[in-house]
């Protein structure tokens, strides 16, 4: 009889569960860095979608208007003379040319679409510019309000000129918190026009943010966090200042919370 092979001894299952468990390991880490990754990306593609805008508005011939402070019955006569001259509305700051606005007010749209546009102007220029056919030239139709500008300390025209040299929030992070006014989604349209990014959360480690706050907010613990870690809180205005104005200043007095974090019971 021919002699029976010898068998092989079977694996043991302890060496099978170890290389699943660093099986299981490697897959959890492969997870964590795609998550990773989907967050730069998501944070790259908004960037990549401001970048967009701009390019569209700056190829497109026709003038892009945006409206603001100004009511619906002439809203709508203005709405009507732009198409007629084969310009186009939005309603999106980051796209106009012209800002046509009612007076001079902190909007939402007036401060984004200063960080875009090349014109504000009154609503007579959409007017005469009908009325000849043609559009015209922008210069006498200049949006100015000197006692306005003066209490907001700002100069429309020489806002414009900064504008066109660089984003004013250029490079810059905020983060702000709950109760701050305005709303959230209105502070990160005037913050992204101008070239920043804005947060409703960070992570624990982060430090290169600029934190914007209120009183009702700073027993929070991200702000006393952040407070102790060396960061200066400030409150809204250090946003629709530097919008207003074109010029991001964190020694603005008027724009830094005057409470000290000692004040502050932990």
């Amino acid at each position: 009889n021919p002699t029976t092979p010898p068998r092989k001894p079977k694996k043991k299952k302890k060496k099978k569960e170890t290389a699943n468990n660093t099986n299981n390991s490697n897959n959890d880490k492969d997870n964590n860095d795609r998550n990773n990754l989907a967050g730069k990306d998501d944070k790259e593609e908004e960037q990549e979608e401001r970048k967009r805008r701009l390019r569209k508005r700056k190829k497109e011939k026709r003038p892009v208007f945006l409206f603001t402070a100004i009511r619906p019955p002439k809203l709508e006569i203005l709405r009507r003379a732009v198409e007629r001259l084969h310009g186009r509305v939005t309603t999106e700051p980051s796209e106009c040319t012209h800002l046509v606005a009612g007076g001079v007010r902190r909007t939402v749209n007036f401060l984004a679409a200063l960080s875009a546009c090349s014109y504000i102007l009154t609503a007579q220029y959409v007017d005469d510019s009908a009325a000849a056919s043609k559009w015209l030239e922008e210069g006498p139709y200049a949006l100015r309000n000197p006692e306005i500008e003066r209490k907001w300390g700002v100069d429309l025209g020489e806002s414009l000129r900064r504008a066109s040299r660089e984003q004013v929030f250029s490079g810059l992070k905020f983060l702000v918190t709950p109760s701050v006014e305005p709303p959230f989604e209105e502070m990160k349209t005037i913050v992204e026009c101008g070239g920043g990014q804005l947060r409703k959360r960070v992570a624990k480690g982060t430090t290169d943010v600029i934190v914007v706050s209120c009183e009702e907010d700073l027993q929070k613990a991200v702000v006393q966090r952040l407070w102790h870690r060396g960061a200066t809180i400030y409150n809204k205005e250090v946003i629709l200042s530097a919008a207003m104005r074109q010029i991001f200043e964190e020694t603005n007095p008027d724009a830094i919370l005057k409470h000290s974090i000692e004040t502050i019971d932990i």
